[in-house]
């Protein structure tokens, strides 16, 4: 039962036409199973992300891939570099999503097709 769960949490990785920053949605809502189950490391992941990818406007950053393997607190030391707004109020997971939304240009519900 827990292996079906985690097959369908990861069935964007097995959708053609989900490629590049269209990926991220998905990632972000399984980023502790990357690193923890999973033990991605940030060579792979970009690998997974970019690899298929054709469109330079959803082509992902690799330092914005290694976000989504950083325990929490060294992630909010790096937001706090690389964020320009600077959302320290949020708690590191909203600030992540937000970070990643904005320099994607994600759209959240017309992703879904893709989680």
């Amino acid at each position: 039962m827990q292996l079906n769960f985690l097959l369908h949490r990861f069935s964007c990785l097995f959708d053609e036409a989900c490629v590049g920053s269209d990926l991220l949605p998905a990632l972000l809502e399984i980023r502790t199973e990357i690193s923890h189950s999973l033990g991605l490391k940030r060579h792979h992941l970009e690998k997974i992300i970019n690899s298929n990818n054709i469109y330079p406007e959803k082509y992902v950053a690799m330092s914005d891939v290694e976000l989504l393997l950083l325990p929490p607190h060294l992630l909010k030391q790096r937001l706090t570099k690389l964020d320009e707004q600077q959302r320290v109020h949020l708690d590191v997971e909203t600030w992540l999503k937000q970070y990643l939304t904005d320099k994607y240009h994600l759209d959240w519900p017309s992703t879904e097709k893709c989680d």
